[in-house]
């Protein structure tokens, strides 16, 4: 037996941040396979386990997007003069899951076929990076399989209007049919996150993504306070490798810092140097007073960049003694 799909009407903003606030969603379903691009399920355990109220206000990234839906949906109807599109303006809910969703547009074909259409904007670097010609990032393609699941839609098209320079839009459709044994493991994996959270299970962060989070959920120490870790088989490792780490910066900060005299040898009094295959700049910059112990300074910044055509240069020999 299907479970029930609650239909909300959106009216405000600050109504819809509220129920998004207790589910999963869509937007970051992905986060639960390590596969976000923004949030990890460590960030996502803290919002919801955090109990410290949602501001009702759009992040940065929901805004951009909800203002650029018109472009993408224009862009489409360009495109596809056939296909009949409308804002979605609903959130879906599986309260049985606890998993929401928030199309951004319903598809009708001339078939007769329903679906769902999911808007995106990329840059071109964005795009060469993370797209292809024939396939989408793998959290835009769970969280589309998510919007379609919840609005029992038949099919999901995923467009991605990639903004360039000069007016050089291009539109990218995908196409994401339903997927079964992906629906599957996507409900597993929201009931598998829920019931970690009912047992005080916390997921592991990823130290690479979570330091800001860390750093602010233990923003304060406890004068005198000691822990003893000395049962902690992974922090000697973890401090070995620290020492190995810094000695290893060390040891290139002041390679670094030799090649950079060098340079500033070489060029002089110069603010601009003729180097094959490179763009070299060594301005003078100028750092006024601000406060009364810090007086002005000035210091010369090598800005050098490879020219894309230039080939990488041969490691140079080293000259041997007479």
């Amino acid at each position: 037996m299907a479970n029930v799909i609650e239909r909300r009407v959106i009216n405000s903003i600050p109504e819809w941040l509220e129920w998004r606030r207790h589910d999963v969603t869509a937007s970051v379903v992905a986060c639960l396979f390590g596969e976000h691009e923004y949030k990890t399920i460590f960030e996502l355990w803290s919002e919801i386990t955090s109990g410290v109220p949602v501001a009702h206000k759009e992040t940065k990234l929901m805004r951009r997007g909800r203002r650029w839906e018109p472009v993408v949906c224009e862009a489409v109807r360009d495109e596809r003069p056939d296909w009949k599109l409308r804002k979605a303006n609903v959130y879906l809910r599986d309260p049985s899951l606890k998993l929401g969703a928030t199309p951004d547009f319903f598809l009708t074909l001339p078939t007769g076929a329903r679906g769902v259409l999911q808007s995106k904007i990329v840059n071109p670097a964005a795009f060469r990076q993370k797209w292809t010609e024939t396939t989408a990032p793998k959290w835009i393609v769970l969280q589309t399989l998510t919007e379609m699941m919840l609005a029992r839609a038949s099919f999901g098209v995923i467009a991605a209007l990639e903004i360039g320079p000069y007016d050089e839009d291009v539109l990218h459709l995908y196409e994401v049919p339903r997927h079964p044994v992906a629906e599957k493991r996507i409900k597993d994996a929201v009931i598998a996150f829920w019931r970690a959270i009912a047992a005080g299970e916390v997921p592991k962060p990823d130290y690479a993504r979570d330091g800001a989070l860390i750093a602010a959920m233990h923003a304060q120490a406890k004068k005198g306070s000691v822990i003893d870790l000395r049962g902690d088989n992974r922090m000697p490792q973890i401090l070995s490798d620290r020492a190995r780490v810094k000695a290893e910066i060390a040891e290139k900060e002041a390679v670094l810092k030799a090649l950079d005299t060098e340079i500033k040898d070489k060029i002089g009094e110069n603010e601009i140097a003729l180097v094959n295959g490179w763009t070299v700049k060594v301005p003078q910059i100028n750092v006024d007073a601000y406060v009364r112990e810090v007086k002005a300074y000035s210091y010369r910044k090598i800005d050098a960049k490879r020219d894309e055509a230039a080939p990488e240069p041969m490691p140079a020999k080293e000259e041997s003694a007479a």
